[in-house]
């Protein structure tokens, strides 16, 4: 019996990945490197601090370096909780549960942030947050949240199929 278990785990491994399997973790690993370098000074979009922290959260405060790292790490782990969370060989069911959990919490908090702003994005005069959250920010959320839980759900349905 142990050769049947090997022998479906090398299977599941090699199946292709579909593109939502991909995004989600490329993406939130992408975002946290791009925090980690905010962290470490770069100061893109906007140049100087005050003009990034406006692009960036709509204020001119900045957050300390140490908030930029908090989130840097939350997004890079993320991205490793996605991307388990669509293996079919994550074992034990227990590991499994909670890895699964975890990641469609990230898929609700990815689309509820970008649902949080709206009302903010589309009243009366759009500061530049406002409108770099409607045309960019909100949804890269919202796909990065989708993708994830369209990936969560084919998994789900994978292991339906085989009975796991």
């Amino acid at each position: 019996m142990p050769e049947a278990s090997t022998k479906n785990r090398r299977t599941a491994a090699r199946r292709r990945l579909s593109a939502v399997e991909i995004v989600g973790p490329v993406g939130l690993g992408g975002l946290g490197l791009l925090h980690a370098a905010w962290a470490l000074g770069w100061r893109w979009p906007g140049g100087s601090d005050e003009a990034w922290a406006e692009r960036l959260g709509g204020t001119t405060e900045m957050p300390t370096d140490a908030e930029t790292w908090m989130m840097a790490l939350v997004l890079i782990g993320g991205s490793g909780v996605v991307a388990a969370s669509s293996s079919d060989t994550l074992r034990p069911p227990l590991v499994r549960r909670l890895v699964r959990f975890a990641a469609w919490g990230g898929s609700a908090a990815l689309i509820g942030r970008a649902l949080y702003f709206l009302p903010q994005d589309l009243a009366g005069d759009p500061g530049i947050f406002d409108k770099l959250d409607l045309t960019v920010y909100a949804p890269l959320s919202a796909t990065l949240g989708i993708c994830i839980a369209t990936s969560l759900r084919r998994s789900t349905r994978r292991a339906v199929t085989k009975g796991d």
